[in-house]
């Protein structure tokens, strides 16, 4: 038995739910606990709090520097161009955050003539409480109203075959929920999340016992010989096959920006609270639950419906995106104090040891599409 107990004075609303649930249903696995703590519709981390920022508990490339945004929409002007400037240019991004993000595309799209009048943005945000901020952050920009929507799913989303379609998903795949498995003597077993005793002592990881459903999702998948430990995230095939219906029938790419690996691992699963690592059975519902995205397990749901390219590091693709030449200009018109936040954001996006060789970035396009810049071959 994995000996990892947490101990808990006092129940929260999700610690009292998952009490709840695992006593009459017995442990649970590790993808229904990150679903409840996460997004249970009235206590999930997401659902009713601004989690993002310095008084959040951690921070996105958009927030840390405008660089970011742009070179994403520079990205979206390229396609734009080099697929005969659409009249209609339909942005989708998941999970939004605070709406930074499409609030720097939106911007920049404005230095571009055409493509600012074929720009529409919609949102998939399950949250109200980041719809809201999304709301906000984009109120100001002089656009039809029609021109922003937002969806709580990507299953509620629209195909539309006559507009060129464009998902952007940044760090939306980390926080999917994810399965976890060990190799024991006896086989692969799942890996499950138990309560230490019938009363409010905290949860626990525990081995299955023996077979349990779950050990379908790693059939027909070819692994390491040395793997010993392995994380599987459905809902990330489920996301895939999703995006590729949409890409089958209105042309258009993904782009998909993500710490990570290609191909499967270890297990990764962590906490975040107030950006310090946190334990995740720890104070459930209060807590960022996030995990590696394995690129490759993405790439097995595109099969030939369409075609994936890369990954790549973060670094080499704002490098090739223009993001050097983009920092001098910035830099050449700011005062000292705001060129050194500047350069200080550039080395955090960039830098060989933060997240610039740590997120991968990989895109998706509909079959027959020239390849976009930069994933040229």
């Amino acid at each position: 038995m994995i000996s990892l107990v947490r101990g808990l004075r006092r129940l929260s609303a999700v610690s009292s739910t998952l009490y709840q649930m695992i006593l009459a249903r017995g442990p649970i696995s590790v993808a229904d606990y990150m679903r409840l703590a996460l997004t249970n519709a009235s206590t999930g981390y997401y659902m009713n709090r601004d989690v993002f920022g310095a008084k959040g508990d951690f921070i996105t490339s958009p927030e840390i520097s405008q660089l970011f945004g742009e070179m994403l929409g520079i990205w979206c002007v390229h396609l734009w161009r080099e697929n005969g400037e659409p009249s209609s240019f339909r942005l989708v991004e998941l999970g939004p955050g605070r709406g930074t993000l499409a609030s720097d595309v939106v911007r920049l799209s404005r230095q571009f003539s055409g493509f600012d009048e074929a720009l529409k943005v919609d949102m998939v945000e399950i949250s109200p409480k980041m719809q809201e901020l999304q709301r906000k952050a984009l109120e100001n920009f002089d656009k039809d109203t029609s021109s922003f929507r937002w969806f709580d799913s990507i299953q509620a989303l629209p195909v539309e075959s006559s507009s060129f379609t464009v998902f952007l998903a940044h760090e939306f795949f980390d926080a999917l929920p994810v399965y976890q498995f060990v190799l024991t003597r006896r086989g692969w077993r799942e890996i499950l999340v138990d309560v230490v005793s019938n009363e409010a002592g905290g949860f626990r990881f525990v081995k299955a016992p023996g077979p349990t459903p779950a050990l379908g999702f790693m059939e027909n998948r070819v692994l390491p010989a040395d793997l010993e430990a392995l994380e599987v995230c459905p809902s990330a095939g489920l996301v895939t096959l999703e995006i590729c219906r949409h890409l089958s029938c209105a042309k258009g790419a993904a782009l998909v920006i993500d710490y990570g690996r290609d191909g499967p691992g270890g297990l990764t699963l962590r906490g975040f609270r107030k950006h310090s690592l946190h334990d995740v059975l720890l104070e459930p519902g209060s807590v960022d639950l996030t995990a590696d995205v394995d690129f490759s397990y993405i790439k097995e749901f595109v099969g030939s419906s369409a075609k994936c390219l890369g990954p790549m590091t973060q670094r080499e693709f704002l490098k090739k995106m223009g993001i050097d030449v983009r920092l001098r200009a910035l830099e050449a018109n700011a005062s000292e104090d705001v060129a050194k936040d500047l350069h200080s954001g550039y080395n955090m996006l960039v830098g060989s040891t933060a997240m610039g060789s740590r997120f991968k970035v990989m895109t998706i396009i509909s079959n027959g599409m020239v390849y976009p810049y930069p994933f040229l071959n």
